[in-house]
């Protein structure tokens, strides 16, 4: 079986990205994320997974990558994140950020129902 060699970002993941898990892991996982994205979201149990399990092997770094045009909070919960960020706050922001747009999305239930009125 042939040996995958590494993948090269376009942008190198660097000091500028927020990282979590070990500096020194021989593997970075990059998630672009949206924090209004359900299915962003979702994923964030996989990865808080990944990096318990490969501790000291694997580390995250986040960029933003706001969906605006189907999710019109993203954008404002990234800066918000941004400036966290530059307080040393990030991940505590980003949890807060994304419950915040997820709980702002209408539910399932009533995102498809309406209302009619007789004339």
């Amino acid at each position: 079986m042939a040996r995958h060699g590494a993948f090269e970002l376009a942008v190198p993941v660097s000091a500028v990205d927020h990282l979590t898990g070990s500096a020194h892991a021989p593997v970075t996982v990059v998630e672009y994320g949206d924090f209004e994205c359900p299915n962003c979201k979702q994923a964030q149990s996989a990865l808080k997974l990944l990096l318990e399990r490969f501790d000291g092997r694997a580390r995250l770094a986040f960029r933003n990558f706001p969906l605006e045009d189907v999710h019109p909070h993203a954008l404002a919960a990234a800066e918000a994140a941004e400036c966290a960020g530059g307080q040393g706050k990030f991940w505590p922001s980003r949890a807060a950020s994304r419950a915040a747009c997820v709980a702002r999305r209408p539910s399932s239930s009533t995102a498809g129902s309406r209302t009619s009125r007789s004339a």
